[in-house]
């Protein structure tokens, strides 16, 4: 089912670079070297995504942000109270459970 909106997405997005070049804004090698920037670009946000790292950033980003949402499927792999005092901070704003399921007091009190 991804493969299927990515697709269309795909689909839906390649008369954008066609106008570009139609209405003279942009040249067909411009356009070309923009939409492989723009691979090159996702495939590196997607390594960067497989990094634990990465989803210690985006949770920290996420207690100190209460806005963003975390639309990324975090790993399964269960984690040690990593930033207690980032959930504390994100206690006050209202959050209960953390994508682990732990509560915010579990966190603050270890």
């Amino acid at each position: 089912q991804k493969a299927l909106i990515l697709s269309v997405a795909g689909l839906l997005l390649l008369p954008v670079g066609w106008s570009r070049v139609v209405f003279n804004d942009h040249s067909v090698e411009q356009v070309l070297a923009g939409a492989a920037f723009g691979v090159v670009v996702a495939f590196l946000w997607y390594g960067l995504l497989q990094l634990r790292v990465t989803m210690w950033v985006l949770k920290l980003l996420k207690s100190w942000i209460p806005l963003l949402d975390l639309n990324y499927p975090l790993d399964a792999a269960p984690e040690g109270p990593w930033a207690p005092a980032a959930a504390a901070k994100a206690a006050s704003y209202g959050a209960t459970r953390d994508p682990e399921g732990t509560s915010s007091q579990q966190l603050t009190a270890q």
